[in-house]
């Protein structure tokens, strides 16, 4: 049986991918940080731009078989190129950009912590809903 791709991200997709990208964005802030080693800094820039290319083609090819548009990523992925931009986390915005808009993932978020009785829920049920209404108003844009 063929399964449909539905151009919805799963909730366990989306954390998935959430953490290939911040680790792929962390290793790039740890190779601006050790530029300036002689030899150690040369060989972690060849690095990164193998690692970073490597993330990238696997999150597109992702967006691609499950129908969702990846322009935000590709976005994401030229701003990484930039060396102005290169050591910010371009690509876990963007990617945190695909998963507001096409996933339920705050909204399970939100399943999970209303049902925590502490103060500190209420807080997180608010920042939840303004993330999921911005994600909303972004999507008109």
């Amino acid at each position: 049986m063929e399964q449909q791709s539905s151009g919805k991200i799963s909730s366990i997709e989306a954390i998935f991918m959430l953490l290939i990208v911040i680790a792929a964005d962390l290793f790039e802030m740890f190779v601006a940080a050790m530029v300036a080693v002689p030899v150690i800094g040369w060989v972690l820039i060849a690095a990164n731009v193998f690692v970073s290319l490597f993330v990238w083609l696997i999150i597109q090819f992702w967006l691609i078989m499950k129908g969702v548009p990846g322009w935000w990523f590709v976005v994401g992925g030229v701003l990484d190129v930039i060396p102005l931009f290169s050591f910010l986390p371009c690509k876990t915005a963007a990617m945190a950009r695909i998963v507001i808009k096409y996933s339920d993932l705050a909204e399970d978020v939100l399943k999970v912590v209303s049902k925590v009785p502490l103060p500190q829920a209420k807080a997180a049920q608010a920042a939840l809903r303004a993330a999921k209404t911005a994600g909303k108003i972004a999507g008109k844009v």
